[in-house]
This record gives structure tokens, sequence and C-alpha cells, in this order.
């Protein structure tokens, strides 16, 4: 189960993410996203009480990515727990595939250099 706190700062919204980041989750995050993304400049994503995050979680947060792009938003994602991105990739979707969506454009979580934050680059 996934929980969101939704705070706003100016022109900046921290989402706060509780719980579990996977298929389930999709839905809930796409909405607070699409919200926020549409009210702020910049949109944080705090991942810090992330406890488990899949491949379909490592999806939403490309979605989400693309939400806040498509809305002209700054996506940030602020202090992920490194126990739960361990083991995160993106996939495409068949069994046993590793490689990233869009034909291998490189979808990827990357951490930023002080460890507080990650971005997702296209």
């Amino acid at each position: 189960m996934l929980d969101i706190v939704r705070e706003a700062v100016g022109s900046t919204v921290i989402l706060r993410l509780a719980g579990d980041l996977d298929v389930a989750a999709g839905p809930i995050l796409d909405r607070a996203m699409h919200d926020a993304s549409r009210s702020a400049k910049v949109v944080i994503l705090d991942l810090s009480a992330i406890g488990f995050l899949d491949t379909r979680g490592s999806l939403a947060l490309l979605l989400a990515r693309d939400d806040a792009r498509n809305a002209g938003a700054l996506l940030v994602l602020a202090a992920p727990s490194p126990s739960a991105f361990a083991d995160a990739s993106v996939d495409d979707g068949r069994p046993g595939s590793r490689d990233p969506p869009h034909g291998g454009q490189g979808a990827r979580l990357r951490p930023a250099g002080d460890r507080t934050a990650s971005a997702l680059n296209a």
C-alpha cells in the first residue's frame, strides 16, 4: 500500500511517499503527480519511507517524470532508500527482460553525487 502526503511550499509541491511502490501504487502516484505537476514548477517526491520498489514502481517513477515534463514542471526524487532501490530496474514487460523501454533509450534511475537525491534521466 502506498500513502502520499502533499505539502505545498510556494511554487514547489512535496509529495511524501510511504509504503510500497509497486504495481498497485501506480494509479495512486499517477493521480498525485497529475495534480501536483499542474500546480507547481517543482515537484519533489520524498522517497525516504519507501520500503519496497519493483519494476512496475520504477515505471511509475518514469511516468511521473513524463507527467512533470509534459506540464512544464521539474521532478526531483529525494532521499531514496538504498535498500528499496538496490534491485530497482525497468523492463519492457517481457518475462526475463531487463532492457529499458522505448527501444533501449536509457530510462534508468541515477543517483546524484551526494546520495540525498536522485534524478531520472531521459
